[in-house]
């Protein structure tokens, strides 16, 4: 008889039934022995001169409703520990590109303190010039502008938390400011550099999109930042707070964070589905994550399924129409010029020559092959048709996050 395995799926469960013989490997990210609680982190700010850094309201960056930072319980316990903090600061919420946020993102982030602080809140708009300020050039020698409320205060904390990231290496960081507080075109330019090989989750060094980011960081004052970045585990749980420098504490999490959402494995899958947890599920611009975290384990030929309700939709229109210009076959836009979303469609687009890039959505199927997903009505069908005895199946729980690794002896 076929196994049963449940998914989390559009709020709800998918039930898979996975056929007789075939091998099926479990994946998910770790969880933390000790979780760390409010006393860790009051301890973290105390060693990075917390109190000394207070000389002035600071600006608060937060991450937006795409993250899963938990920005509503660091605040709780700043409250506790530094109440004029939550009192007299201003809070700038860091979207990059992404949309303004939605009321319900605005209770997710701040918490029970949206209603003592929401007269103080403000979000960033990338493309609003008059918001932002040139910090010089960048190694393309192009500007690079920044919110001008980070350049106003003398104090900045920066709230974040560190997770693999596709491209970039790791979410977290300088990821607050770059992208998180800065222009369009500075965002496009760093993205557009995802088109490279080398742009993968956990790597930093040689990295050229990482690479870029830590040189945008020479162009402010990161000395005014105090940082906050949280690693959490596979419940959700605090697994690592670090306190102090944006550099140095972004690396140390960084370090944390392998050491959570790191998985090996030892021989590649014919198929691997990956089961996507909110916020991420919510449409397929972020759902593409999953993708990128867990390709390496499928074989050629093999398929990787994205399992994501897409409830929201496509989640960018940036993207979406730049399919309508894009050569499949030179995997380059048909006029030559890269905009704002490149990355997206040239990764797909590449992976789906050496595997199938599966998805299992509410989204319409013309909607998913438009961007080079092939759409999967009937899961089980879908299954019971590739795999027979023998095969080899891999289940990545939160594939958002977890990542998955040759196993290098």
């Amino acid at each position: 008889m076929p196994r049963e395995m449940k998914l989390a799926y559009a709020g709800g469960e998918l039930t898979v039934n996975i056929p007789d013989g075939v091998t099926c490997d479990e994946f998910r990210a770790k969880t933390a022995p000790h979780p760390v609680g409010r006393e860790e982190f009051r301890a973290s700010l105390v060693r990075a001169g917390f109190e000394q850094f207070l000389t002035s309201p600071p600006l608060v960056i937060v991450n937006d409703g795409y993250r899963n930072t938990p920005t509503a319980t660091i605040l709780e316990w700043l409250s506790e520990i530094a109440p004029l903090v939550i009192e007299r600061s201003r809070f700038l919420i860091a979207t990059g590109a992404h949309a303004a946020p939605k009321p319900e993102h605005l209770k997710t982030i701040f918490g029970p303190l949206h209603e003592k602080v929401k007269s103080r809140v403000e979000w960033h708009d990338a493309t609003d010039a008059a918001s932002l300020q040139s910090v010089g050039h960048d190694q393309f020698g192009e500007p690079a502008f920044i919110n001008k409320l980070f350049l106003s205060h003398e104090r900045v904390i920066v709230i974040g938390s560190v997770e693999p990231h596709y491209f970039a290496g790791f979410t977290g960081g300088r990821k607050s400011l770059f992208p998180g507080i800065c222009d369009l075109k500075t965002i496009e330019r760093n993205h557009n550099m995802a088109e490279s090989l080398e742009a993968q989750p956990m790597k930093l060094d040689g990295n050229p999109v990482a690479e870029h980011l830590d040189a945008l960081l020479d162009l402010i004052d990161a000395g005014k930042v105090m940082s906050i970045q949280v690693v959490l585990d596979s419940t959700g749980a605090v697994a690592g707070i670090f306190c102090g420098s944006i550099r140095d504490c972004f690396h140390e999490a960084g370090r944390r964070a392998k050491e959570i959402y790191a998985c090996s494995f030892d021989q590649k899958y014919e198929i691997v589905l990956c089961e996507l947890l909110p916020p991420l599920d919510d449409n397929l611009y972020q759902a593409q994550k999953a993708l990128e975290n867990c390709q390496a384990a499928v074989a050629d030929g093999g398929a990787c399924v994205v399992v994501a309700g897409c409830r929201g939709g496509i989640g960018s229109d940036h993207f979406y129409k730049l399919a309508d210009r894009w050569d499949r076959k030179t995997n380059q836009p048909k006029d030559g010029v890269r905009r704002f979303g490149s990355h997206k469609l040239s990764r797909v687009n590449a992976m789906s020559r050496r595997i199938q890039v599966g998805l299992y959505s509410t989204l319409r199927p013309e909607q998913a092959r438009h961007v080079y997903f092939e759409p999967i009505r009937d899961m089980n069908m879908y299954l019971s048709g590739r795999l027979r005895a023998g095969l080899r199946l891999a289940v990545v729980r939160n594939a958002g996050h977890t990542v998955l690794t040759a196993h290098v002896s």
